[in-house]
């Protein structure tokens, strides 16, 4: 058994030994101490094996939703963990606690137990007798099925200061994947050398030498074949110049206004500066003669309807939620939403890369009144990750896995709410100016402290 498969059983183990409160089937409040649980991704991995209980073992991670910025009236669908550990009980209570209320597959991670929040309790606090007892009977259920047979005794103990991954390292449970053909340092150089010769990054072309460290940092995985085939793959469909950006913006624009009457639309302009929206709107000013307006100055006007907004890639959705109802960008959000209300009045985003997931929680937003809807040229889901096994990206089902873990572990060092990218998107998506943050983190995030590592595509 592999580490991954081995690792989602005793996790599902672990859950099913901690759900011992008897109840009404509700939602569940995972309590993790900040000093007093095992490690950050083991304390993760048992809230979505709560989460996923009722689905089958080998399913998905579910969506991963920071607490201050989820909207409880439109809740995602499925399995969900809803971080809120930074939040005042006081808040999450008021938040969450009808939103949670008929919720099975919904956890909420806390600090402390919240008493009004009508949820199951769940404990993973190392101090109490019953986390031990039930982290003893997982380990005892899981060494059956693998037939372990050697001493076992100090496996609770490891677990609980070092995680799953060190009984791995100290016992070795799980099988090890099997050793990849080997390539010589030439092959490598020459492969980086080519790869890159097409691709620039804000501005400046990308070295031959950068690739080379950044696949050279997956030796300790045994995973550089792997590193080359998603570059190959980076090239082939992921890496998005600016050019083809615009091109599919204005694409999109232009088959809008077929669908409407022109003297109704206009394009506004909602982010504050630092995002991409200011540099897209300069790319696409011949577009619109009139150019992009604020909405304070549209609001005014009788005859326009219709607001377009612009944006590159819509990853989670958050900016334009936070742009459109949260004040947070350079829109009254109690004045649009009243616009929203009135007459034919909407809003049409228009994106050259969506996913699936950000374009749901846009449109499904209660403040929205069903009339901002989301057009993209290229629409993302689970299906286009780069581990998707409708993709072939990688020699085999055994390798793909192999290198699905090597990002996993890395991506939660450098991420750990979303080492597969937001949402668990696991996109390979890259611009020519900045990177999603669905994409993996070993693309784009910076180590730091023990765990040096260098991105080839930094984020801004």
């Amino acid at each position: 058994m592999r580490y991954n498969e081995g690792a989602r059983l005793f996790y599902r183990l672990l859950a099913e030994h901690l759900l011992i409160e008897v109840g009404p089937h509700t939602a569940i409040q995972l309590v993790v101490p900040e000093y007093a649980s095992p490690p950050e991704e083991d304390s993760l991995a048992v809230a979505r094996a709560l989460a996923t209980r009722e689905e089958e073992l080998l399913v998905e991670d579910p969506p991963f939703l920071r607490g201050a910025d989820v909207d409880p009236g439109s809740l995602p669908e499925g399995g969900l963990v809803i971080d809120c550990r930074g939040l005042l009980s006081t808040g999450v209570e008021e938040r969450f606690h009808a939103a949670l209320s008929a919720r099975t597959n919904v956890v909420v991670l806390v600090r402390a137990a919240i008493a009004q929040l009508g949820c199951r309790v769940v404990s993973l606090d190392w101090n109490d007798k019953a986390v031990i007892d039930a982290i003893t009977a997982s380990f005892a259920a899981l060494l059956g099925q693998l037939g372990f047979r050697e001493q076992a005794i100090e496996m609770p103990t490891r677990f609980l200061t070092g995680g799953l991954r060190q009984v791995q390292s100290d016992f070795s449970l799980f099988e090890k994947p099997s050793r990849q053909h080997g390539l010589t340092q030439e092959e490598v150089i020459r492969f980086c050398e080519s790869i890159r010769q097409t691709w620039t990054y804000r501005g400046a072309p990308v070295s031959g030498t950068a690739v080379r460290q950044w696949v050279e940092q997956f030796a300790h995985f045994n995973a550089i074949s792997e590193a080359l085939a998603s570059l190959l793959y980076l090239n082939r469909e992921g890496f998005i110049p600016k050019g083809e950006i615009t091109n599919r913006l204005v694409a999109l624009y232009h088959k809008l206004m077929e669908q409407d009457d022109c003297d109704q639309a206009r394009i506004v302009s909602i982010q504050r500066p630092g995002k991409s929206e200011q540099m897209l709107l300069y790319e696409l000013r011949d577009i619109d003669e009139k150019g992009p307006a604020q909405f304070s100055e549209v609001v005014r006007s009788s005859s326009i309807c219709h607001l377009v907004c612009i944006d590159d890639v819509i990853g989670s959705g958050t900016t334009f939620i936070d742009c459109l109802f949260e004040d947070l960008g350079t829109v009254d959000s109690n004045e649009l939403v009243s616009w929203l209300r009135r007459d034919d009045n909407r809003i049409t985003i228009i994106a050259a890369v969506a996913s699936e997931e950000g374009t749901r929680a846009i449109e499904n937003d209660t403040r929205s009144h069903g009339r901002v809807k989301v057009a993209s040229s290229r629409l993302l889901s689970h299906d286009d990750s780069i581990f998707s096994s409708n993709r072939s990206v990688f020699e085999n089902a055994e390798r793909r896995e192999a290198f699905r873990e090597a990002c996993t572990e890395i991506g939660r060092k450098l991420s750990p709410s979303h080492p597969l990218g937001w949402g668990n998107c696991q996109w390979f998506t890259v611009t020519d100016y900045n990177t999603p943050d669905c994409s993996l983190p070993v693309l784009w995030a910076e180590g730091s402290g023990g765990f040096p590592w260098q991105p080839l595509f930094p984020r801004r």
